[in-house]
């Protein structure tokens, strides 16, 4: 395997990679020693992919920030094009070509990574490849690679063949090991998150004080949660965990990282009290929703010395402008001291479902440079999952936004793993067709909802329910989702979940228990793997390790559910 380093001057030379033994039926190949000083890059595994246009096979891509999506590219004549890949949430990738079919584990220095598929002239390309920036790594630039045949080198094939990986190296554990009241609960519940408070989006006052604080609107107070639920427990959902959002002060993005006092608006201690008592009378779960990477000046407890700073030694910033005002990023050594000081307290209030930590498993690593606590992206992520093994500690389970690697040991719930809408056209000039990679590695590792398109999907068009169903979903749904002032920014779609009169409130909870009753006779499958995923036509089979089969058919909006052939579950529309 070679490496192809590129100079900060242009130049470029080839190096062997060294082999430097094997883990878990993978072979482990490293970087030889190098004098990193004016270098800028170095691209491992170049070489790798020989497939011409033409020849059979595909490269196996996973999703990232820039591609909110895993995808195969075939090896068709098309115009030259590249693809870069930031922030993978999958570390690994592959290609089933006619000569050398692999997979690939990104391993060492892989925050500082990215994937890259090309074709030139024909000629297609797939390689990692690490910034170096003239700086020596903070640890070995290594990968993981394994040779396969053609036909088993599939995207199934890979996918199984990482999530083995991780089990294997004690990195994740599969669900059916792990358990808790929180966690048992939520394999058979809906997910519900009710935004009950917020300020403006984007907030026009960037700096705020008691005195210029915008005004906080109030869409849920918690003696309308308590309605929500009663409805609920009326029309027969008997499992439900229902996530505060903005219970807060100042409701949701409002002054964190302050959390407290219960946001007197809404009903206040007082009323939060009522609504813990009301879901434990019904046998719900209630779990809370805080923030750990944000500071706005406002809050009681914000302190400068907390910040992350950038190499010039500036506050880093988030671009948009939240609720409480400027954002400006907290390092996570600093937000995991505070989460150990604060946490505790949330969990006193009675909250008994999976704490939320709004964006942690879905935002970039954050790299400090304050000399007070320096942190590598490499510390970020070990951090991020302190915070989730401390929530899981204290309440029993961990949710977060989305499906990075690097939190998913930790993560029990993800939000919504990518953000990207599979029904709009893609302008990556190298995606043939969408995969579900992600859910091939971690169904029966991780609950979670594909995607924001998937987010209150039973007020939907059904190709959104057949999609969740498709990938393994746990319902999940969000009241008041579209809460930024400018329309276009609505990330979960424009259909929305309300309880604002009566009628709004049966209604809704009647597309709740539509979904129930789905997920009476499919939550069983939350401790099964995704052992095969395959198309033909229209047609798509999720398989799964107890026999169970998922069929479902766009063109006819069928889908049924066999086990040991014999139907268990059919819908049509």
């Amino acid at each position: 395997m070679d490496c192809r380093i590129v100079r900060q001057n242009g130049s470029e030379i080839f190096v062997g990679m060294k082999k430097t033994g094997s883990a878990y039926g993978f072979e482990r190949f490293v970087i030889p020693e190098q004098k990193w000083e004016g270098v800028a890059f170095a691209d491992v595994g170049y070489g790798l992919v020989t497939a011409e246009a033409g020849d059979d096979g595909y490269l196996v891509f996973p999703q990232g920030h820039s591609s909110h999506d895993s995808f195969l590219t075939y090896f068709t004549e098309r115009a030259d094009a590249e693809y870069a890949n930031v922030g993978s949430f999958l570390n690994v990738y592959g290609a089933r070509q006619p000569k050398g079919s692999f997979c690939g584990i990104v391993e060492g220095y892989r925050e500082k990574s990215k994937l890259i598929c090309n074709v030139r002239d024909g000629k297609y390309g797939c390689f990692v490849r690490f910034a170096v920036n003239g700086k020596e790594p903070y640890e070995p630039i290594s990968v993981l690679y394994r040779a396969l045949d053609f036909d088993r080198a599939t995207y199934s094939d890979i996918g199984t063949l990482y999530r083995n990986y991780l089990l294997e190296a004690g990195l994740c554990k599969p669900l059916k090991e792990r358990h808790t009241p929180a966690l048992d609960y939520a394999k058979e519940s809906l997910y519900i998150r009710i935004r009950q408070a917020w300020k403006p989006v984007p907030s026009p006052v960037p700096e705020q004080t008691d005195d210029n604080e915008p005004s906080i609107h109030v869409a849920v107070t918690f003696d309308r949660v308590v309605d929500l639920m009663e409805e609920c427990h009326r029309q027969g959902v008997e499992k439900a965990e229902f996530c505060l959002v903005g219970w807060n002060k100042s409701g949701h993005d409002g002054r964190y990282p302050q959390i407290f006092p219960v946001e007197p608006l809404l009903g206040g201690v007082e009323g939060l009290n009522k609504v813990i008592a009301c879901a434990k009378r019904l046998g719900y779960k209630v779990s809370s929703h805080t923030n750990s990477s944000e500071a706005y000046s406002i809050a009681d407890c914000y302190d400068e010395n907390d910040l992350a700073l950038d190499e010039n030694g500036q506050p880093q910033i988030d671009h948009i402008m939240w609720g409480g005002g400027t954002p400006r990023k907290v390092c996570p050594i600093c937000a995991y001291r505070f989460a150990k000081q604060e946490l505790p307290k949330v969990r006193d209030c009675g909250f008994n479902g999976m704490h939320y930590i709004d964006v942690l498993s879905i935002n970039a690593l954050i790299e400090c440079h304050n000399p007070m606590h320096p942190c590598t992206p490499k510390q970020s992520a070990e951090y991020n999952c302190k915070m989730g093994a401390l929530c899981r500690e204290l309440f029993g389970g961990f949710s977060s936004e989305g499906g990075r690697d690097h939190t998913m040991p930790v993560v029990d719930y993800a939000l919504y793993v990518s953000f990207n809408n599979p029904m709009k056209k893609t302008s990556n000039p190298m995606i043939d067709r969408l995969i579900p990679l992600w859910e091939i590695v971690y169904h029966g590792v991780v609950l979670y909802n594909p995607y924001t398109c998937t987010v209150n999907s039973a007020i939907k068009t059904e190709k959104e329910q057949m999609l969740a169903r498709e990938y393994g979903a746990r319902p999940t749904f969000y009241y008041y989702s579209r809460f930024k002032t400018d329309p276009k920014t609505n990330w979960m779609g424009d259909e929305d979940m309300q309880c604002g009169n009566d009628k709004e409130l049966r209604d809704s909870v009647a597309h709740l228990k539509k979904s129930y009753d789905d997920y009476r006779c499919l939550s069983y499958l939350q401790d099964c793997f995704i052992v095969q995923h395959s198309f033909e036509g229209t047609v798509t089979r999720t398989e799964y390790s107890d026999g169970s089969v998922m069929i479902t058919d766009a063109s006819t909006g069928r889908q049924i559910l066999e086990k040991n052939g014999a139907a268990v579950w059919e819908r049509c529309c």
